[in-house]
């Protein structure tokens, strides 16, 4: 059975328009893969294949080259499995390398394509699996690498349940019914993997799984959600991921807590419900009794109302403070009358806001903030000053660079043949200068009886959007 489920949790009457719910890895069990034709001349085989470190990597030496020093079984050949076999690897600190080539599975979902239970140091890569339950699945396994496969047509193309410490990097899944899914799965590391057209369920899944980090994946194009983290999945990071066209939401989160999710750019995503206005569940992110989850700095593109959803939970915060602001969100980028690259109003949406949105696209990249000075222009303020010595001088600090300086502050200034910055003239805090922005201020001076030239040498402060601080000059 699959399963577009919805939840009637605190909002009766409204079940049917939360249709896109995460597959629980349960529901995998009786979902048959698409049918996957073996390549012409694929050597065909009738039970699954044992890849250990032992003389001719056990059954390597039946599907390819084993080398011993490297404890490494090379496929050399596309491979074609009857009903319930497949690779597995029965011992640690072996690599399979599919050489590039390709295994078919039975299309009956009877079995899955590489198998590892209870296996640590071990590196699968360059294969392409099709036809399985999972095309490739841990199960209870530590500290592997997953690298540069191809999975497609299988119930789930990577598979992860009770397995911790391993690295998904340059994966690819087109046409999985889903394409990665964590199960109980913690510290695991997945970067720049590609899931696209999952046909029965998400592009991403985590259920269970806390303190993973996916940074650089795509999750494009998919039946479900791109990213669904549902349920219990605590203390994950989402950095510079990004989600486009899927039928569900760009994020979906559910019962879960702590994540961070920055960086990250969805486009256009609930394609199934385009055009429906102020559902629960709806938008490029939408959270669902969780609690303080933290986004920020994404870009949240879409055609659509609501962009955002929020529901159940507390917490949850859509801003820092500046200079690191919020997210980008593409039906509110205006006004921005004092040019701080954030709208001047918050962007409110069902059960939250972002205090901070950004203006353009990309507004928090870190582009290092450069700061000019003019040339001052003094005056005596008044007579009284003039009999006491006491010089004003304007001055005005522009930003010349092409990111906005936040916290620019003029903090001292050293000068010479005696003169001095009269008490409680510095610091001169200056708040935000936009790109080209400028601000101009005054500094009263003592100067000494006699005293006609003279130099005033200014130190100032701004930091990046990113919260690095530079000193001027």
């Amino acid at each position: 059975m699959v399963g577009m489920g919805s939840t009637t949790k605190g909002w009766a009457g409204l079940a049917a328009i939360l249709l896109f719910i995460c597959l629980m890895a349960a529901l995998f069990v009786g979902i048959a893969p698409a049918p996957m034709v073996a390549a012409a001349g694929a050597q065909y085989l009738t039970a699954t294949q044992n890849i250990r470190n032992a003389p001719g990597g056990g059954d390597c030496q039946n599907i390819g080259v084993w080398d011993s020093g490297t404890k490494s079984c090379t496929i050399n050949n596309d491979l074609s499995f009857a009903s319930a076999a497949g690779i597995e690897i029965v011992s640690d600190g072996v690599t399979l390398n599919g050489n590039g080539h390709a295994m078919t599975g039975a299309g009956d979902g009877a079995a899955d394509g590489v198998y590892l239970s209870g296996r640590s140091g071990v590196t699968v890569e360059n294969i392409t699996v099709g036809g399985f339950n999972s095309g490739i699945s841990l199960d209870a396994s530590h500290n592997n690498v997953i690298s540069q496969n191809h999975t497609t047509n299988n119930v789930v193309g990577v598979n992860l349940n009770a397995s911790d410490s391993n690295e998904l990097a340059g994966n690819d899944s087109s046409g999985d019914a889903v394409g990665i899914n964590l199960n109980n799965s913690g510290y695991n590391t997945l970067s720049a993997n590609a899931v696209q057209n999952a046909t029965a369920g998400d592009g991403v899944s985590l259920e269970g799984s806390s303190n993973n980090t996916l940074t650089g994946n795509s999750s494009d194009m998919n039946a479900g959600n791109g990213f669904c983290i549902d349920p219990g999945n605590n203390n994950n990071q989402f950095i510079d991921n990004s989600a486009s066209n899927n039928a569900g939401n760009g994020f979906w989160l559910n019962q879960s807590d702590g994540n961070t999710i920055r960086g990250n750019t969805t486009v256009d995503n609930n394609a199934a419900m385009n055009g429906s206005m102020n559902m629960v569940g709806l938008g490029e992110i939408s959270i669902n009794d969780s609690n303080n989850n933290v986004v920020y700095q994404n870009s949240f593109v879409s055609s659509s109302q609501p962009q955002a959803s929020v529901t159940g939970g507390a917490g949850n915060i859509f801003n820092l403070p500046a200079p690191a602001g919020g997210n980008y969100w593409s039906s509110w980028t205006t006004p921005d009358a004092n040019g701080d690259g954030f709208v001047d109003s918050p962007y409110v949406f069902m059960g939250g806001q972002d205090n901070l949105p950004w203006a353009v696209p990309n507004g928090w990249s870190c582009a290092k903030t450069t700061l000019g000075l003019s040339s001052p222009s003094p005056y005596w303020a008044s007579y009284a000053d003039y009999t006491a010595g006491q010089l004003t001088v304007g001055w005005t600090v522009t930003n010349t660079g092409a990111g906005t300086a936040f916290g620019v502050s003029v903090d001292g200034s050293a000068d010479t043949n005696g003169v001095s910055v009269l008490g409680g003239e510095l610091p001169k805090s200056l708040g935000t200068l936009g790109a080209g922005g400028s601000d101009s201020f005054t500094i009263r001076y003592s100067i000494p009886q006699g005293v006609t030239n003279w130099r005033s040498a200014l130190t100032g402060s701004a930091q990046d959007s990113c919260g690095a601080v530079y000193a001027y000059p």
